[in-house]
């Protein structure tokens, strides 16, 4: 549970940070830095635990699909959104990803989710949807501008009969 909840924590803080950062940097220059350090640190953590990477080549092969896969169109996707999608609303839409991967499971694999699965999964997509497409309360300052007040800047409609 500790493990979860830092998972949390830490992207969280990716998510919030990533926004600021990516109003003001292009994709790559946000990108590449981000995944160059989590790069470091999987190769620091197998050499804190020794953790061989000589692998064989049919699973060096798996690992690189990986990282195209999942890592560059992914979570690319997720960091060119970030210039665009509020951080709250894509780490929402998220949690979407294992419900999707379920499904590509049932269709590459054949696997077949329990009833208690198939529910958790439209609960998860229907709370999505809500959440997606709620209208937020309008401010004052969304207020569209009323056509039948004066206009400040004419002299229609005020006590002044001209400049004093």
């Amino acid at each position: 549970n500790g493990l979860a909840l830092g998972a949390a924590a830490l992207v969280s803080v990716y998510y919030l940070a990533g926004q600021g950062v990516r109003q003001h940097t292009s994709f790559l220059a946000f990108f590449a830095p981000v995944n160059a350090f989590a790069a470091l640190t999987a190769l620091a953590a197998c050499w804190m635990t020794g953790t061989s990477l000589a692998l064989p080549p049919a699973t060096l092969a798996l690992c690189v699909a990986m990282a195209v896969g999942p890592g560059l169109i992914g979570h690319g996707s997720f960091a060119v959104a970030l210039r665009y999608v509020p951080a709250a609303t894509l780490s929402l839409l998220s949690l979407a990803e294992p419900v999707l991967a379920s499904a590509m499971a049932v269709a590459l694999f054949g696997e077949t989710p329990t009833g208690l699965a198939l529910a958790g999964m439209v609960a998860v997509l229907v709370s999505i949807g809500v959440v997606v497409t709620a209208r937020r309360p309008a401010t004052e300052s969304d207020a569209p501008v009323s056509s039948s007040a004066p206009d400040p800047r004419s002299a229609v409609g005020s006590s002044r009969s001209g400049p004093r």
